[in-house]
């Protein structure tokens, strides 16, 4: 029996180490860049005029859509959608 788990154990490791490829710091680089082009990502920052509201308060906001990798302004995106929802506890933004 422990000839079998030793032989088990052996086999796994030498399975381990083939399997596992040589990244380099370019390799990762260049499949970071890879994804960002097939898959880009962008962040929406809402820039608001208070950090609270009060009921029938005007709110004044704006918001800035921006590439999530270089945080640089020109993305695909042209709107943004908004929804106001009213809601009974205070919310604070920071």
């Amino acid at each position: 029996m422990k000839k079998v788990n030793l032989l088990l154990i052996f086999f796994l490791c030498a399975m381990a180490n083939v399997a596992q490829e040589k990244f380099t710091a370019n390799a990762i680089q260049d499949s970071m860049i890879r994804q960002l082009n097939i898959f880009p990502q962008e962040k929406i920052h809402l820039h608001t005029d208070r950090t609270m509201y009060v009921p029938g308060e005007k709110i004044w906001f704006k918001a800035y859509v921006v590439d999530a990798f270089t945080h640089q302004f020109p993305t695909f995106s042209q709107y943004v959608y908004v929804e106001l929802i009213d809601c009974p506890i205070h919310w604070y933004i920071v």
